[in-house]
């Protein structure tokens, strides 16, 4: 309906003509509308003409919510605008035949903000005209606003109803970023400064999109990564293109970067977010072609895997989403073939590395060939159970290399709650960890979930030819009434074929030639398995060692086991007494039990036995600290009888304060060749000092031998 007119209407013969200064039409205010029916009796046809000045999304609403729609073909149904415009319109309406009525127009734009489909992206400050006739629009030249730069637009609706869109303009990297849809594109966009060129060309054939983008990219400078760093002016060419497949409901979309990256995607359109059938993705390589899922294969001399977290910043809202929503996870490889020179992952670097890495139902496994490693990892994922646990970890290396720096980052990875920690199956058959060949190592470990809440270490073994280790532990959380720290506690046993060789292995050198026996206990302290915390250390231990010889080595290069090998004592002893020692003390047992209690490890008695002398030690050492306050015994031996106190002295019935005892009422002959010493200050400069004879055992030290 025509409402609020004001005109005059004009009857000439057989003719009707109209003409009125403002109506109503929809809503929509018309000034100079007119037009008439030329022949009253014969072509009946209604022709109207008119313009309107006013809101843009009004006129737009006008134009979808009359019979105009249908007659353009819904043309510009999804069309959304702001700000003012002119409307030309030209209509004609068969009387008789109203089904083949026809439209015709332009809105005049004069920097209005347009969408004109919902797929496409919008367009600010629109200057010039876009003209319309039955079923198809037509875009004139259109200057705006799009990606932070200036773009000129052509096209519109053809005659076979395919809509095409060509656009030529500059986008700016600011821009870029905050339009980055879908949002796991963001972190990418934020590592982009500058502003290209580029073209792009849009299609909507029988309902199906078609788009192209080509830029050099010449002004856009990149901080990530290799391979994918780039100056400003640099060029690298970027092409993107979507294409419907032949079969129906499916597109391809490919992806190119100079010679960096190639990639293709076959994608199922039959539901409301596209989905990805199959691709591939290669860099520097051409895009595999597999029969489903997504392959990638990359060749590389470098890759940081460490500076691509950075860039990505996976603990961002955008990345997370993506990862929980599925927008990236549809175009993540499932299949990596990966040959690269330089492999920097978790502060380590791995050289001339060859990968294969596979993903099917949750579960993945990387097989890994580098100068570091060989063998092959495998990672499930936790059963959604709500129990917090981070899955299971298989892996079975025939060789690995650790740097012994990476102790510090497994020991960050402990401070997470146990139950967050993965389950570990683990066998690696020549294991270094810095300077240092281990051996054989097979760990085995699981999680406990609630109430137990703890990660279990069921079986740790490391196998060498001079030493064994075999433990098992336990990281609890904290008890509800506890101190609100969890508790690292572990049972081992350390058994010792050669003592010497073994030191060698750890870095101590030079300290024992020999010794065979094992070091058996239980330790526990606050904090992660990994980060023994010394104040908090609670435990015992019983050391069992036969036929080895302490060597002369430097002092401080043995730090405690300086003070044992009596290197100290030998200084402060007559010439006769010293020659004992001449080439370090050689003895046929070691044997004792030591407690420790808030990281002090403390001893009654701690006998070692040898051809020349026998050697009873007692008192404490302050393991954070490195210090110790020990009284020490060192009885010559003359006859066969010190040997068999020193046994006797083992017994817990049998104190120092005993022993002594016995040796001065029993045999004068070792009572005078027997010195007491006792050994304070720090392991790596200890203090020796000589008992006088018939000083109370209790006025040595603080920690009484007798206790």
């Amino acid at each position: 309906p025509l409402t609020q007119a004001k005109g005059e209407i004009v009857l000439d013969r057989g003719s009707l003509r109209f003409k009125a200064s403002s109506a109503q039409l929809a809503g929509v205010a018309i000034t100079a509308l007119d037009g008439g029916i030329a022949d009253l009796f014969d072509r009946r046809m209604l022709a109207l003409q008119g313009q309107a000045r006013g809101a843009i999304n009004d006129m737009l609403h006008f134009v979808s919510t009359t019979p105009i729609d249908g007659w353009t073909g819904g043309a510009l149904r999804e069309a959304t605008a702001s700000g003012p415009g002119d409307l030309t319109l030209a209509l004609e309406l068969p009387l008789q035949a109203a089904g083949r009525a026809s439209a015709s127009g332009s809105l005049q734009l004069a920097g209005s903000d347009v969408r004109l489909r919902n797929d496409l992206p919008l367009l600010g400050a629109v200057r010039g005209r876009i003209d319309f006739k039955d079923q198809r629009f037509t875009l004139n030249a259109l200057n705006a606003q799009l990606f932070g730069g200036e773009v000129v637009i052509d096209g519109g609706t053809q005659a076979d109803g395919a809509l095409r869109v060509t656009a030529q303009g500059t986008a700016s990297a600011d821009a870029l970023r905050s339009a980055a849809d879908p949002p796991w594109l963001a972190p990418l966009a934020r590592s982009l400064r500058g502003q290209a060129r580029y073209k792009l060309a849009f299609a909507r054939v029988q309902g199906r999109p078609e788009f192209s983008l080509a830029s050099d990219l010449v002004g856009v400078a990149s901080s990530l990564p290799a391979p994918l760093a780039k100056a400003a002016d640099a060029p690298l060419a970027l092409r993107v293109q979507l294409a419907p497949a032949a079969a129906a409901q499916r597109d391809t979309l490919r992806v190119e970067l100079g010679k960096v990256v190639q990639a293709q995607f076959e994608r199922d359109l039959s539901a409301p977010e596209p989905r990805v059938l199959r691709g591939g993705i290669g860099v520097f390589e051409p895009a595999p072609t597999p029969e489903r899922g997504v392959a990638a294969q990359l060749s590389l001399k470098t890759l940081d895997i460490d500076a691509w977290r950075a860039a990505l910043d996976p603990g961002s809202d955008a990345t997370r989403g993506a990862g929980a929503g599925g927008a990236a996870r549809g175009y993540a490889p499932t299949q990596i073939g990966l040959s690269v020179e330089a492999l920097v992952v978790d502060s380590r670097r791995l050289s001339h590395l060859t990968a294969g890495v596979s993903a099917q139902g949750g579960q993945w496994r990387a097989t890994l060939q580098a100068d570091q490693l060989e063998g092959y990892v495998e990672y499930g994922e936790a059963a959604d159970d709500g129990a917090g646990a981070s899955g299971h970890v298989r892996a079975r290396l025939t060789r690995l290399d650790l740097p012994r720096s990476e102790i510090d980052d497994v020991t960050q990875l402990l401070e997470r709650p146990p139950v967050s920690l993965p389950s570990l199956d683990i066998v690696i058959d020549d294991f270094t960890l810095g300077a240092r060949h281990l051996g054989r190592l097979e760990v085995l470990a699981v999680n406990r979930p609630p109430p137990a809440r703890e990660w279990e270490l069921t079986r740790l073994r490391l196998g060498m030819r001079d030493a064994s280790l075999d433990a098992t532990g336990r990281w609890a959380a904290p008890a509800a009434s506890g101190d609100g720290h969890r508790r690292a506690a572990f049972d081992f046993t350390l058994a010792l074929a050669d003592s010497g060789a073994f030191l060698d292995r750890m870095g101590t050198p030079g300290v024992i030639r020999g010794g065979k026996g094992s070091l058996t206990g239980q330790v526990s302290w606050l904090g992660s398995p990994f980060a023994m915390d010394y104040p908090s250390m609670t435990g015992k231990l019983s050391l069992e060692i036969a036929a080895g010889q302490f060597l002369q080595a430097q002092p401080g290069v043995a730090r405690l086991l300086g003070v044992l090998s009596l290197q100290t004592l030998a200084r402060r002893m007559t010439l006769d007494f010293r020659d004992v020692f001449a080439d370090g003390f050689a003895f046929d047992s070691i044997v004792g039990d030591v407690r420790i209690d808030g990281g002090v490890a403390s001893t009654d008695k701690l006998a070692m036995t040898g051809a020349q002398a026998t050697v009873l030690m007692a008192g404490s050492a302050d393991l954070a600290r490195e210090t110790q306050d020990l009284r020490l015994v060192v009885v010559p031996e003359i006859n066969a009888e010190a040997a068999s106190l020193a046994v006797a002295a083992i017994n817990p019935a049998i104190g120092l304060g005993t022993f002594l005892a016995q040796v001065l009422l029993r045999q004068p002959m070792i009572e005078a060749g027997t010195r007491e010493f006792r050994v304070t200050g720090t392991w790596t400069e200890p203090i020796v000092e000589p008992v006088p004879r018939g000083t109370p055992p209790a006025a040595a030290g603080a920690s009484s031998p007798d206790r």
